[in-house]
């Protein structure tokens, strides 16, 4: 039994929000990991945008999984906070604050993204995207 590919929808809104954004973080708000990721940007000064995996909204269950499922599948990480910087998968908190220390995280920073999208452009995923067996409408 082969597993479903991730509907084309929400590829499309990850990868918008990855290349429409300096630094986007996949993140949970009570994870530690992703507070303290959230703590250094702040401290550095560093806008980020972070999409939140919430679990109390039952219309957010199917998608949350879904685009966790794209992520893994794009970066082999299972874990948050997912961390990209200029479309460039970086990795998690412990990767952001060696990144910081060694001097990577500012030289990420400078680089422009060569698959940059104006944020205006990306759609967010529509209401009832899925049908019961999660295929895309």
């Amino acid at each position: 039994m082969s597993i479903p590919s991730v509907a084309p929808v929400i590829r499309s809104f990850v990868n918008g929000l990855i290349n429409s954004n300096k630094v986007m973080m996949f993140s949970k708000e009570t994870c530690p990991f992703c507070m303290r990721a959230k703590d250094l940007l702040d401290d550095l000064d560093v806008p980020y945008k972070a999409y939140e995996f919430r679990f109390d909204r039952e219309d957010r269950i199917v998608e949350n999984h879904e685009i966790r499922r794209y992520l893994t599948e794009i970066t082999n990480q299972t874990t948050v906070p997912n961390i990209f910087i200029n479309g460039s998968h970086l990795g998690g908190s412990s990767d952001l604050l060696d990144a910081n220390s060694s001097g990577k995280l500012q030289k990420m920073l400078d680089t422009k993204n060569p698959k940059w999208v104006d944020p205006a452009t990306v759609k967010p995923i529509p209401v009832g995207w899925s049908d019961i067996d999660g295929k895309d409408k």
